[in-house]
């Protein structure tokens, strides 16, 4: 499945009508959850460096890196992401782990133009803010390699968020609402619940129509489609939002 996957993206990004005509890819180019991505990034050839832009307690950030081949992978996030004894313990003992506890844009210059093989960005979840960040790091990807981020998602019901905000506020999410995810719902898996959702579990997740559209944006600007992940879709792919991701 995964390579046939593999085989169907790479054709996709290959084609200039495609890229023009399709925004958002389909459910049949998506992958199960952001787990796969280091797979995905070998099927892509890139095992050079990345970064993460907000690890909060290093949770992903240290699966990521137990199962990716690349060279050095770099945590950036103004708090400490050490704080947290249990997620952040097998990032101290790896080698290619740099951990920089600052903002995104202060380390920005450390790395050259078209240096980078990944990106992946959850830090401040607003419309201007993830506009501004994926403008900022796209320049430092190589050609080929991966832009990606968290919270690829609208509120369960079609549409909430522009009424409420108004239809003008996010006009791709709304061209596009049926192509973008759902944030579902809070629950558990396999009985492990989110201390910060254990309140909310059975309520409908808040969506995030700001980042959607940012990321829309920036995908029609650059010519490329966005492709997601699944989690919250299927129980066993996980109970956190979708992510994103196009190639540069």
């Amino acid at each position: 499945h995964f390579d046939t996957f593999m085989n169907s993206y790479k054709t996709v990004l290959r084609s200039a009508s495609l890229k023009s005509q399709t925004l958002v890819l389909g459910p049949e180019y998506a992958l199960a959850s952001r787990q796969q991505f280091p797979e995905y990034l070998h099927g892509l050839g890139l095992r050079g460096t990345g970064i993460e832009i907000g690890v909060y307690e290093g949770e992903f950030a240290a699966s990521f890196i137990s199962r990716w081949q690349g060279q050095s992978y770099h945590g950036v996030d103004p708090h400490d992401v050490y704080e947290n004894v249990l997620h952040s313990l097998p990032l101290k003992s790896e080698p290619r782990w740099h951990f920089h506890q600052k903002r995104d844009y202060q380390i920005l210059d450390e790395f050259e133009d078209q240096s980078l093989d990944y990106v992946y960005i959850d830090s401040v979840h607003t419309y201007k803010w993830v506009s501004t960040t994926i403008e900022k790091w796209i320049k430092k990807i190589r050609p080929g390699g991966m832009i990606s981020g968290h919270d690829f998602c609208c509120a369960d019901h079609a549409n909430y968020e522009n009424e409420k905000k108004g239809a003008s506020a996010y006009p791709l999410v709304a061209k596009h609402i049926k192509h973008i995810p759902s944030c579902g719902i809070y629950k558990c898996l396999n009985g492990y619940c989110d201390n910060k959702d254990k309140p909310r579990l059975g309520n409908l997740k808040i969506g995030f129509s700001g980042v959607v559209q940012a990321v829309l944006e920036a995908a029609e600007r650059h010519e490329r489609s966005v492709a997601f992940t699944l989690e919250g879709v299927n129980p066993g792919w996980g109970t956190g939002n979708p992510s994103w991701w196009f190639i540069v």
